[in-house]
């Protein structure tokens, strides 16, 4: 039977193990991950596995999730020491995810030739360039997931049809002033966004 990656790290804690079954809680899980315990790691897998999935799979659906789920479980395993048995492993757990995410997201994002900040061009002029030098960045399509509908489809209709602010106007029949607006506040979000991801890493690191 093959390994999966992250049980090629594990190795095996010396003394008695804390022992882990079918019955175990997540709180036994964690407390047996903070002692090095090699049964937690498979436990974290079978137990918060399909909801670590689903997590990063809503939040960064550019991704591949399995491949965050095994990044995850084996940065849990290499931090276990560090890991406070008294809090919570979910949010543990989900952290470390996303955290791994967004490192896949921006390896794959090197390429573009600005950064994200830089998107706040769109909000001035028409901004359909400037916009279309970050429409291969998936940085920016999963911030953009996570923005209200109004704000992601005038982004989107930038990014990825080329329009300019009044030919959004035209397309979606309201206003120019009411484009501008969505964009401007989409825009903020987006950069809201990324430094709440930068943030959450700060704490973590």
């Amino acid at each position: 039977m093959q390994m999966s990656a992250a049980e090629t790290v594990l190795r095996p804690v010396a003394g008695n193990a804390r022992k882990l079954g079918r019955e175990s809680t997540v709180e036994e899980i964690g407390y047996a991950l903070s002692e090095r315990n090699p049964e937690s790691i498979r436990e974290i897998e079978s137990k918060l596995g399909p909801m670590i999935n689903r997590y990063v799979r809503r939040r960064y659906p550019v991704v591949d999730v399995d491949e965050i789920l095994q990044l995850t479980l084996i940065d849990l395993w290499r931090t276990a020491e560090r890991f406070d048995p008294s809090r919570s492993l979910e949010a543990w757990a989900m952290t470390i995810a996303s955290r791994r995410a967004i490192d896949r997201i921006r390896r794959e994002a090197r390429h573009a030739t600005t950064t994200l900040d830089n998107v706040a061009e769109v909000a001035g002029d028409d901004g359909a360039e400037a916009a279309s030098r970050h429409a291969e960045a998936e940085v920016v399509h999963s911030a953009l997931a996570r923005l209200p509908e109004p704000q992601q489809e005038v982004l989107r209709l930038a990014y990825m049809e080329d329009l300019t602010q009044t030919q959004i106007s035209e397309k979606l029949g309201i206003p120019l002033g009411t484009v501008k607006a969505r964009t401007f506040r989409g825009l903020k979000a987006l950069r809201g966004i990324l430094d709440e991801e930068k943030s959450r890493e700060a704490t973590y690191a």
